[in-house]
């Protein structure tokens, strides 16, 4: 003859069993909203890169040789995004030429060689959920590859 059960007992394990599945639960509800969160935290950085190589390609058509500063707000559909950059001219050493360079392919580099280069520092800036998150980038704007106002003939 198989011992009857306590009265009540059916009761407790299934409050045990409600607890630990509603404990379950919150933590896989919890697991998913995070997992939303990164996803779309990674498409608002992806946005952020892309509008930051936007930013950096407009300086590089800018005349060379010019420091500026500004900070603003990108239009539809990007206008909860902010950007700030900066560009400094940084001083380049002077060439230094192997003697036995031919006199004609020196000119030509001393005429091609510019004594400084741009540098770009660019900042994105966005708010998500009452966070403000940022991306920063730096980047050198070589004078070959700026737009240069036509020079006068020597």
């Amino acid at each position: 003859m198989t011992p009857r059960p306590r009265q009540g007992s059916i009761l407790l394990e299934t409050v045990v069993a409600m607890a630990v599945l509603s404990v379950c639960i919150l933590g896989i509800q919890q697991s998913l909203r995070q997992a939303l969160l990164n996803y779309v935290l990674a498409q608002d950085y992806e946005e952020a890169g892309q509008l930051m190589r936007q930013v950096a390609a407009e300086q590089e058509l800018q005349p060379q040789g010019v420091e500026r500063k500004k900070q603003g707000t990108f239009k539809a559909p990007h206008d909860r995004f902010r950007y700030r950059y900066d560009v400094k001219k940084v001083a380049m050493p002077p060439l230094e030429f192997s003697p036995s360079l031919p006199a004609q392919e020196r000119r030509t580099l001393e005429r091609a060689y510019t004594d400084y280069v741009g540098c770009l520092l660019v900042e994105i800036s966005w708010e998500r959920g009452g966070d403000t998150f940022t991306v920063t980038g730096e980047t050198i704007l070589a004078p070959g590859l700026l737009w240069q106002p036509p020079k006068p003939p020597l």
